[in-house]
């Protein structure tokens, strides 16, 4: 796990399929990269036994 800040979002490597980067200072709060290069920030928690992944917002918009 890593702290997301710019360096770190701006370092991600673009794979074949979407994954998630976790901060380890917030917790739920992550970085999806998608594999045509874009960045989208998220939000997990759970609620009522199951788990919730929101989009807070693009990178770079």
């Amino acid at each position: 796990m890593v702290r997301i800040t710019k360096r770190t979002v701006d370092a991600v490597d673009i794979r074949e399929k979407e994954y998630v980067i976790w901060d380890e200072t917030f917790p739920g709060f992550g970085l999806r990269v998608f594999p045509s290069g874009k960045k989208s920030y998220v939000f997990q928690y759970r609620s009522q036994g199951r788990t919730r992944k929101i989009a807070i917002g693009l990178h770079g918009c």
